[in-house]
């Protein structure tokens, strides 16, 4: 039966790869043998989700990590905000800031820069500023 370090290990493969569906069905895996994965396991899949270039999932998963009673930092917004930015999504990036300021966490400066990057990308320069 694999334990808490063989999930996360095979959960960085599937980031590394970019295998956001292996990656899912070993977080199925792990709550159905009721291993409670870490915070850096969710930060993880989120990073996979920003290089399968799925933002919609990259956000859901950040808002299952907060569901879940999770303690998230900026580290765990930067990612969801910066797939939008390969997707053109500036009102996701600005909902997820706005997100995180509501929940006390205070945007640090990639995390701004990753926000105005994909305003900018997506043309929206009253957004970026």
């Amino acid at each position: 039966r694999p334990n808490l370090v063989c999930f996360q290990v095979v959960l960085k493969a599937c980031t590394t790869e970019g295998n956001l569906a292996s990656a899912e069905r070993l977080f199925q895996m792990a709550r159905e043998q009721r291993i409670s994965l870490p915070v850096s396991a969710y930060r993880l899949v989120i990073n996979c989700a920003a290089r399968a270039l799925n933002p919609e999932k990259a956000e859901w998963w950040l808002h299952e990590a907060i569901n879940d009673g999770l303690e998230l930092d900026a580290q765990h917004y930067t990612v969801a905000i910066s797939t939008p930015a390969k997707m053109g999504g500036a009102s996701r990036a600005q909902r997820l800031v706005a997100l995180m300021c509501e929940r006390g966490i205070e945007p640090d400066v990639v995390t701004l820069a990753a926000a105005t990057n994909t305003c900018a990308k997506a043309g929206d320069l009253a957004r970026a500023e």
